[in-house]
């Protein structure tokens, strides 16, 4: 009881740095107002997002359609709360999948040690030898498009920074007081690991959870705007910029392409300032 209670107290300590941020709790705001835009899409437009209507194309943004619509008559407001909730369901869980695969590989290697973690250690040398950018295309080249095809893909790629971290601080942890009590006390290194070694060390493992959701949403575009991503059919917000990227297009309609530009520079911005405000809230030395 008395654990938790300290636990508690420690967590609106931190709370309280993190809202001393006022750039993070914006930021936190404006990340809040996507994810719920995107969220509830069908209770803010009464659109369907694959319907065409060839009567309406390249509509100029009204009080109809609020940012226009595309080269078929969809309107892009509406496309682009459906691909909010695509583009952001691939970040958050490819960077949640390759941190929990990060973290676990991270306290075996630095738990144990010995063999097991020099193989770990070289295994992640080995990914990190090709740049991360090249080794998903060379996967999603491999394996084909699909959004079960890039969660996949980045957590096979995305797993070994989280490692490094995890398995540094379980190395330095390891031989403190309370594991060695532990120990002495029969509790099982499962246990140890993941109840009171992990807990410890998890606030660089959620600072680069926030990170790498970013980076993945703007790998997802990339590889949605070059044709590799997720299907056409589905609207994401690289979808909707592989659709707006005729020159004709970025002449003549430039809602087409500014409306998903604006909304993964927001995202991504939010996203690494609340990261950026963690850090230091999780840190204890600030």
């Amino acid at each position: 009881m008395k654990n938790k209670k300290s636990r508690n107290t420690q967590g609106m300590r931190q709370w309280k740095k993190f809202k001393r941020n006022k750039m993070a709790v914006i930021a936190l705001i404006v990340l809040g107002i996507l994810i719920f835009a995107s969220a509830f899409a069908p209770l803010l437009t009464s659109y369907d997002p694959e319907a065409i209507s060839l009567t309406e194309r390249t509509l100029a943004p009204s009080k109809t359609h609020l940012l226009g619509t595309d080269k078929v008559g969809r309107d892009v407001f509406t496309r682009l709360l459906y691909g909010g909730r695509i583009s952001i369901l691939i970040g958050l869980t490819g960077a949640l999948g390759g941190a929990i695969i990060g973290a676990a590989l991270g306290c075996l290697g630095g738990y144990f040690g010995g063999l097991l973690d020099r193989f770990l250690l070289r295994l992640s040398e080995l990914f990190t030898t090709f740049p991360q950018t090249i080794l998903v295309l060379i996967l999603v080249a491999f394996m084909g498009q699909g959004v079960w095809n890039l969660f996949i893909v980045f957590w096979c790629t995305g797993w070994m920074g989280t490692y490094r971290m995890t398995r540094a601080k379980i190395l330095s942890l390891r031989e403190e007081t309370y594991v060695l009590a532990c120990q002495a006390f029969g509790i099982s290194n499962r246990s140890i690991m993941f109840r009171h070694i992990l807990p410890n060390a998890a606030g660089p493992v959620i600072v680069n959870i926030t990170l790498s959701t970013a980076g993945y949403v703007l790998q997802e575009s990339a590889l949605s705007f070059l044709g590799l991503g997720v299907p056409s059919s589905t609207p994401t917000w690289g979808n909707i910029f592989n659709a707006a990227k005729a020159l004709d297009v970025v002449q003549a309609y430039p809602w087409l392409w500014l409306a998903p530009g604006i909304a993964i520079s927001l995202f991504v911005l939010s996203v690494n300032i609340i990261g950026d405000g963690l850090r230091d809230a999780l840190d204890p030395n600030q």
